[in-house]
């Protein structure tokens, strides 16, 4: 018997609203994370994670590029295996995401995520003040309208998502929030958000397409900013980065809160 195990992260639907012309945004993500095992990039947002049926270059492209030119990757050298991502982020979110170098790290952060051992945090900013709360709902995904349903209840082909919301500061009718994720489906954040009537700036997809105009924002103000290990497994490799905390010192959800005027 052979068994797989595949992120949820990458059954996501994929989302094509985004403006940015891809083009513009070819260069090496700024690096927050790099060991012989791991690289750690901030994704900036309008950059695909993989490439999809638009062909635009992708993120694992730009990043194995790195690889081969800073002489940490070898292509013809690695017959059975190349650099792969270990997390994906929508198109139009920007944020962390992991990229493995060799095999052995890619198997065992699998099996980091898989266990639960990796904690994601996020940052959004939402329209009005949500009460901060773990909130749970009921999900569906819809892959005709590339859009997912929440609701308040279970129904059939609904799946529960639990989803904590912290209120961190408020400036005009917005609010700077931090997410946790207790369950990781397609958009939860950012459906889940907008089924409270707290939908996040910039979201063509759930979002209030006025607020957007006003702040003038193409993009959804959602980072993915820190990841938490916890205690992991001593047979694992990838054990040192128990306990360890990787954060983004800025991003583009908190830039646009700081240069909010009161």
């Amino acid at each position: 018997m052979i068994e797989l195990y595949i992120n949820d992260e990458f059954f996501t639907v994929c989302d094509y609203s985004s403006t940015v012309e891809i083009n513009t945004l070819v260069h090496m993500p700024k690096i927050v994370f790099e060991d012989e095992n791991l690289l750690i990039v901030d994704k900036p947002a309008g950059l695909l994670c993989h490439t999809d049926n638009t062909q635009d270059i992708a993120l694992i492209d730009i990043l194995i590029k790195y690889l081969v030119e800073t002489g940490k990757y070898d292509p013809a050298a690695e017959n059975r295996f190349s650099p792969a991502l270990c997390n994906r982020i929508d198109r139009g979110t920007n944020g962390i995401v992991i990229c493995a170098k060799n095999y052995s790290a890619l198997r065992d952060m699998n099996e980091i995520i898989r266990l639960d051992l990796l904690k994601k945090q996020y940052l959004c900013v939402v329209q009005g003040v949500p009460k901060s709360n773990i909130y749970t709902a009921f999900h569906k995904r819809d892959l005709t309208s590339k859009k997912v349903s929440i609701a308040s209840r279970e129904k059939p082909e609904y799946k529960e998502i639990k989803t904590g919301v912290t209120v961190i500061e408020t400036k005009q009718d917005l609010s700077l929030c931090k997410v946790d994720l207790y369950t990781g489906k397609t958009h939860q954040i950012r459906a889940h958000l907008s089924f409270l009537n707290h939908p996040l700036v910039g979201d063509r997809k759930y979002g209030n397409a006025e607020l957007n105009s006003k702040y003038r924002q193409k993009n959804q103000l959602l980072s993915s900013y820190r990841i938490i290990f916890s205690a992991i497994p001593p047979e694992n490799t990838l054990k040192y980065l128990s306990g360890k905390k990787i954060s983004l010192e800025n991003c583009q959800t908190k830039s646009f809160f700081k240069h909010l005027k009161q």
